[in-house]
């Protein structure tokens, strides 16, 4: 494409026309093919793995947090995440804490979990994510992901 010759008008409801310069222009186009270009990839099965006792080493695990709340009683923020197939409760663990009080990770926000753990409360095993990367924020819930459960199968402390 041939961004020197390219064109574009924009109108507004209040007759106001202006064009961009070359510049904005070729970011405007670059922003829009990067967009449509650049679905967002979560790890397909991701909470199933976790559950089968993987290890961040032997796999990408790219989540997205659908729900996010602090437990100000328990002083904790306890994080729904989803694969955009399956979704489950866990816990952040207590040095990932910050990221959360400080505002840098938000719902809807895909993260990388770097290192994870389980806790058994109460009798339930509970998924602690320990270290996670921050990555794109989605605009909603990605996929139609169901309800999933961790069991006992693996590494249970």
């Amino acid at each position: 494409m041939d961004y020197n010759n390219f064109s574009m008008t924009f109108s507004f409801p209040f007759s106001l026309n202006f064009k961009f310069s070359k510049l904005i222009k070729y970011l405007i186009v670059i922003t829009i093919f990067n967009t449509l270009a650049s679905p967002i990839l979560l790890t397909k099965k991701a909470v199933r793995s976790i559950n089968s006792g993987i290890s961040c080493n032997d796999l990408d695990l790219t989540v997205q947090i659908i729900d996010i709340k602090f437990l100000d009683g328990n002083r904790y923020y306890r994080l729904v995440i989803s694969d955009g197939d399956d979704y489950a409760p866990c816990l952040a663990g207590a040095s990932i804490q910050h990221n959360f009080s400080s505002g840098e990770i938000i719902q809807d926000q895909v993260i990388k979990i770097k290192e994870f753990s389980f806790k058994n409360i109460l009798g339930h095993p509970i998924l602690v994510i320990e270290d996670l990367e921050p990555d794109i924020i989605a605009n909603s819930i990605i996929g139609n992901p169901a309800k999933f459960q961790f069991s006992f199968e693996k590494n249970i402390n």
